[in-house]
């Protein structure tokens, strides 16, 4: 009976002895195929960042396409190496950034290369991308590229000390003068909506949303999204933590008035429980002085007698009403 039982302890102890052989063998197995497939994979990396690296730096622009389905790849794949890195910089500022230039013509300015190496770059949220971008939205002429890396700037989300929102608006500012694009402006506008909560002083934004929203010469979705954007953010000062008298947010009414008639408005602003921070009764006076002085970022009025002088030194909106009175249609008599 002893004899049995150490018999069964023995092929116990032998089965558990395999069972724990076998469980080490699939580990070590398993660890080798872990290192050999990242030994393999960093050397497909490593072969992949030589392509784009040699395509990218191709003054072809059939290579430079190649370069960006190679770059897409990578980047679908986790792939951020040093090669990416570069192709994605070299590409984005075809051109621009690195000129190739052949008995003084420009033989590598390939604005569509540019705008898609600035989408993808989006794909690489960091500092460095940020900067790229940036310094491709203020130095490019071309709208689709400029768009492209407003686009990208927006998704990528870094804004320390408002630097990205002050480009995007220098860049739509500089196109908005000389070619005014309607692509361009909407994507502007995506990102201004995207990088709000990030921005500390909206003055410049508010100011750029503001031009684009009394432009005509923009598409009139443009100027719609513009103007609700504007709406969105005038309810900022509602959701601030603080009381409304210190709100960041200033608000000033400048009238012709003078009294007695000062009264009236200022009942009006008391039954509608509206705050505003200054008050100006100008008697007649012209408005463009105390708007410049007052530092206003937008100015609305429903004359455009008062809007020709203000629109020279703040942005104006003329806002329209609906009247039922007899003196509207006395001069169609």
């Amino acid at each position: 009976m002893k004899l049995t039982r150490k018999v069964v302890i023995s092929l116990l102890m032998l089965v558990y002895a395999g069972s724990v052989f076998a469980q080490q063998q699939n580990v070590n197995k398993k660890q080798n195929n872990e290192e050999e497939t990242s030994v393999e994979t960093e050397y497909l990396n490593d072969v992949d960042g030589d392509i784009i690296t040699t395509l990218a730096d191709s003054d072809e622009y059939d290579n430079k396409l190649v370069a960006l389905q190679y770059l897409q790849a990578a980047l679908d794949d986790g792939n951020t190496s040093e090669a990416v890195i570069y192709g994605l910089d070299k590409l984005a500022g075809e051109g621009i950034n690195n000129q190739s230039r052949t008995n003084g013509r420009l033989i590598n300015n390939f604005p569509e290369i540019r705008r898609q190496a600035c989408l993808l770059m989006a794909k690489v949220p960091t500092e460095h991308s940020k900067n790229t971008l940036i310094s491709i939205a203020v130095a490019d002429n071309e709208p689709m590229v400029i768009a492209a890396a407003c686009k990208a700037l927006g998704e990528i989300g870094i804004n320390d000390n408002d630097e990205t929102v002050e480009a995007i608006a220098f860049a739509n500012r500089r196109n908005q003068v000389l070619n005014p694009t309607s692509s361009l402006a909407l994507e502007v506008l995506n990102s201004f909506e995207a990088l709000a909560d990030s921005t500390e002083n909206k003055k410049t934004m508010i100011d750029a949303i503001a031009r684009i929203s009394t432009d005509y010469r923009y598409v009139t979705p443009v100027r719609q999204k513009a103007y609700k954007l504007l709406k969105k953010l005038s309810k900022i000062q509602e959701s601030l933590p603080v009381t409304v008298e210190l709100s960041p947010l200033r608000l000033a009414i400048v009238s012709s008035r003078s009294a007695p008639a000062h009264m009236r408005v200022i009942n009006t602003l008391k039954k509608w429980g509206v705050y505003v921070n200054e008050v100006y009764f100008l008697g007649g006076m012209p408005k463009d002085k105390v708007l410049k002085a007052f530092g206003a970022h937008i100015f609305f009025d429903d004359q455009d007698i008062h809007l020709e002088s203000s629109s020279k030194v703040v942005p104006s909106g003329k806002v329209p009403y609906s009247s039922n009175s007899p003196l509207k249609h006395l001069g169609e008599k």
